[in-house]
This record gives C-alpha cells, sequence and structure tokens, in this order.
C-alpha cells in the first residue's frame, strides 16, 4: 500500500551515518555508504545485507551502479573506486587526476613532441602514430619548463620547486639533476635552449635568469636576488640576448654571457605572462595577464603595435608562417591570427576548453601544436589555422559506457565525460 513501510533493512555493524544510497538497475540490489568508509550491499529479496566493500579511506560521497547492474563506482575524498558487485572486489582505484599540459616543444625533425604537464610527468609523443606517449618520470612538481636541444640529442626540464633535470632523449633516461640546495624556492619557469645547443636559459621566481652550459662539469648559480619574478622569456635568434617579462610588468634585456640586465622598459599594467622574439631579431611580442598584446622594437623598446580582441590573459604567443602574422592563446581558449602590419585579428578559431597554455610552431614551419587545460595537445595548419590531429593520454575513463546510468548527477556526468567516458544521445 502506498506510503507504507514494506522492508526495513538492519545494517549490522554499521555504526556511522548513512550519506549515500543508489539501487541498482533491477532493482534488486541497494547499495549504502557513509562516513564509515564503506559501502554496503543488501539483497532486496533476502532483506539483509550480503557484503561490504573496504577499502576507501575517507567518507565516501557519491555512489552510482553502471547502466549493466554489475558494476558500481564510490567516490570520496580519497579516491574514486570501481567495483565488481558480483565478486565484491576493487577492479579500477583513481587517487586523482591532473590533465593540465603547461608546455610543449618540438623534436628538431618534427617528428615528435616532449609535454611537461601539472603532474609531474613529461609526455613523448610521436606525431605519426595513434598510442599514447612515453612518460618519462623523476620530477616531484608541475613542469613548468621543458625544451628539446637543437641537435636533438637532449631534453631539459624545469619544475615549480626548483629542480632542473636533463634527459637523454633516444633513451628517455635522465641523466643530471640540478638543484640549488640551499635556496630551494627558486620557483623556475619558461624552458628555452639557444640556437647553437651548447646552453639552455631558465626563469626564475626570485633569482633572475639561471644560464646552464650542458658541457660544465658544474653550473654557477646567479645568487643575485630580484624583486620581481622574471618566469617568461624568449632568446634573441644570434643568441647573445635574452629578453625576459617581468611580474612588474616590465621587459628586461640580458646579456647571455654575464646574465646582468642590460636594458629595460616600462611594458604592461601587469604581470608578463608570455614574451617572444621574433625569427629575423626585430621584434619582441609580449602578452600580460589583463589582456595586453603588444609588439616592441627589439633595439629601442618602442611600442609598434597594440593587438586588441583577447578579453584576459594571454597565456601563449609565437609566429606564423613570417613574420607578418602572429598567433595568440588565451584563457579563454581560443587561438587567434594576427596581421602584424595592421593589428588586425583575421582568424579566431576554439582550440581548447580551458585556457590555451602553450603553442608552438613545428620547425618546418608548417603546423601549430598548441596544449592547454583539457588534457589535450592539438595540431594546426600554420597558414591556414585547420584542425589536423588530436594527442591525448588516455583518461581514467576512456571509453567507459555511460549511457543511461542513474544515481548522478549531471555535474558528476560531465565529471565522468572530462575522465573519458562516452554518452550515446
Amino acid at each position: 500500500m502506498d506510503g507504507q513501510l514494506q522492508l526495513k533493512l538492519q545494517i549490522v555493524g554499521h555504526i556511522a551515518r548513512i550519506g549515500r544510497v543508489a539501487w541498482s538497475p533491477d532493482g534488486r540490489t541497494l547499495a549504502c555508504a557513509g562516513i564509515d568508509r564503506m559501502v554496503w550491499l543488501f539483497d532486496i529479496e533476502e532483506g539483509h545485507y550480503r557484503t561490504a566493500l573496504q577499502g576507501h579511506t575517507e567518507g565516501i560521497t557519491g555512489l552510482a551502479f553502471m547502466p549493466e547492474g554489475n558494476r558500481l563506482l564510490s567516490g570520496g575524498d580519497d579516491s574514486l573506486r570501481l567495483w565488481d558487485v558480483t565478486k565484491g572486489n576493487c577492479i579500477r582505484l583513481i587517487k586523482g587526476y591532473s590533465n593540465f599540459f603547461f608546455v610543449i616543444d618540438w623534436s628538431p625533425d618534427g617528428q615528435r613532441l616532449i609535454s611537461g604537464s601539472q603532474d609531474s610527468t613529461i609526455g613523448l609523443w610521436n606525431v605519426n602514430e595513434d598510442k599514447p606517449p612515453q612518460s618519462l618520470y623523476g620530477h616531484r612538481e608541475s613542469v613548468t619548463g621543458i625544451g628539446w636541444s637543437p641537435d636533438g640529442q637532449w631534453i631539459a626540464s624545469s619544475e615549480w620547486d626548483g629542480t632542473v633535470r636533463i634527459w637523454n632523449a633516444v633513451s628517455g633516461i635522465c641523466l643530471r639533476v640540478l638543484q640549488k640546495s640551499d635556496d630551494p624556492a627558486i620557483f623556475f619557469g619558461d624552458l628555452v635552449w639557444s640556437a647553437d645547443g651548447t646552453q639552455f636559459v631558465s626563469g626564475t621566481h626570485n633569482h633572475g635568469i639561471q644560464v646552464f652550459q650542458i658541457n660544465a662539469k658544474e653550473h654557477y648559480w646567479n645568487q643575485n636576488s630580484f624583486p620581481t619574478s622574471h618566469l617568461h622569456l624568449t632568446w634573441s635568434p644570434e643568441g647573445s640576448k635574452i629578453a625576459t617579462g617581468g611580474g612588474d610588468g616590465a621587459i628586461y634585456i640580458w646579456d647571455a654571457a654575464t646574465s646582468t640586465v642590460t636594458q629595460s622598459w616600462s611594458a604592461h599594467r601587469g604581470a608578463v605572462t608570455r614574451i617572444t622574439w621574433s625569427p629575423d631579431g626585430h621584434y619582441i611580442v609580449s602578452g600580460n595577464n589583463s589582456s595586453e598584446l603588444f609588439l616592441w622594437d627589439a633595439k629601442s623598446g618602442e611600442r609598434l603595435r597594440n593587438f586588441l580582441g583577447h578579453p584576459s590573459a594571454v597565456y601563449s604567443v609565437t609566429w606564423g608562417v613570417t613574420t607578418q602574422q602572429l598567433i595568440s592563446g588565451g584563457i579563454d581558449g581560443l587561438l587567434r591570427w594576427w596581421d602584424v602590419q595592421t593589428g588586425e585579428c583575421i582568424r579566431v578559431i576554439q582550440a581548447h576548453h580551458g585556457a590555451v597554455h602553450n603553442i608552438r610552431r613545428s620547425p618546418n614551419g608548417r603546423i601549430l601544436a598548441s596544449c592547454g587545460g583539457d588534457g589535450a595537445i592539438m595540431l594546426w595548419d600554420l597558414e591556414s589555422g585547420e584542425y589536423l590531429q588530436t594527442l591525448r593520454r588516455d583518461r581514467p575513463y576512456e571509453r567507459m559506457n555511460i549511457t543511461g546510468i542513474r544515481g548522478l548527477t549531471e555535474a558528476q556526468k560531465m565529471t565522468l565525460r572530462t575522465l573519458g567516458a562516452i554518452e550515446h544521445n
């Protein structure tokens, strides 16, 4: 009868409040969970519990059966778990997932890409193969700078906590670790190789720039303390100068041999978020955290052009097929093509769901690679803007079909789709 209690279930041994319940698709099993960190499965026909699933180390905040009924998702502050409810065991454990790519760079032959991500891994991608990348492990924090040496032998990478690593590009073996032991709070930013491949430079939060000689037995650390950060930088084409964008909004020109500032000028109203030198050495382009994108005379520091169109922070800039075009990406996930002579925006493309963190032109000048907060590396025709290819690591729930799943909110379904699940209309 309506409104009458038809069945009362007693949870033997359950001493904590139940916070989540989920019915199996056939209505024969009820899953309950709460802050005691266990999932209890009840057989409705028998009227008692069948088993308790143990593994969570924190309270459980979400439960949902998969459409076929023999698998159950549970989520808590510690992890996501996928259970086989027939056997009562956990078949997949996810202890967090980060898919942010901060930086990318091309191999000299244009056949491979390297990526640095928020989860501390380095990925080596073959753009001609449809398979996951080779992963290099060793960093402990987000990889914020990465670069392939011009001769293709080495990869250099830097992380936020002040460590630089040099890798063999063929074997993927880490050959050297450089860390300033008496000052663990250097905080590295961009990393760029010199054109001759004998050295690379990294920007820092509180120690200006650090220039590393690849064949030096030891690295001489720049001891000078600077009142502003220099996380974003670019090397001049002839190799004698380095330009950095300051956290104070200024542009600084450094002598690469002595790591000393030779010139500076006020540039932006907020911190510089990207800077690049033109291939012919005549211009510098810089963007900031509040939509400004400017073209400068690299010798005099005179501002030549203002590119209007970004609604907010500019995170990435590179040159087009010639120095007559410029491409930029920002926090809105869009790529913009610009005419350098007129300052006009000539093309806008939706590239990423989330910020465009980095863009790089291929060595042959034909392909543009972009990476962003959605965990994808996208390849584009540099001249036309035509989409070419997507590179992506398998996400935790890649290709899992959640069509018809019950017990999940739309936000939870969106999270699963972000993690690779598919849902057919």
